[in-house]
């Protein structure tokens, strides 16, 4: 059988804990896909939400993971990266059940490979803040290249995911 080829490739990264010091060497690509074959491999192996989400430490090169991100082309999650150089981050933080986390994960990674996503999505990342109780705090990010209709790509979140992504600082912080 053919591959089936992605419109772009997308780079599946893992994030440890860092500060502004050492961030560019926080973060560990676990994967390329340039097709639907190979994305459905790294999907069907690697269940970001379910790792980020319950209560074990996920730990990749000894480090434990806070952060993941799924990046388009060779765009790096940094905004030193000359594909993010005057992008704007979109966010979404809430509360949410490891379901809607993962719901909401899902929807947008899928988008995003199938070539539905606006073209200035850069970047989707997911940040999960430790909790008590059922619901995780999570942070859902959109990164966009310089120059991109932001409006555009809130109003393809809201439809997507039904919640209202807001502008943050870059990077999310």
């Amino acid at each position: 059988m053919e591959p089936h080829p992605l419109a772009d490739p997308w780079t599946l990264y893992a994030h440890h804990t860092s500060d502004a010091a050492t961030y560019r060497a926080s973060f560990t690509p676990l994967a390329t896909v340039t097709t639907v074959e190979e994305w459905a491999r790294l999907w069907n192996h690697v269940h970001v939400p379910d790792l980020c989400l319950n209560a074990r430490e996920i730990r990749v090169s000894g480090q434990r993971v806070q952060t993941w991100s799924y990046f388009r082309g060779a765009a790096r999650p940094e905004w030193e990266d000359p594909a993010n150089a005057g992008g704007a981050t979109l966010a979404l933080r809430a509360h949410l059940s490891p379901h809607v986390a993962r719901s909401h994960w899902t929807a947008l990674i899928v988008d995003a490979t199938r070539g539905a996503a606006p073209p200035a999505l850069v970047g989707v990342q997911l940040v999960h803040k430790p909790g008590r109780g059922s619901a995780a705090h999570v942070r859902f990010e959109l990164w966009l290249a310089g120059g991109a209709d932001a409006a555009h790509a809130r109003a393809w979140a809201r439809a997507l995911l039904g919640a209202d992504f807001a502008p943050a600082p870059r990077g999310g912080r």
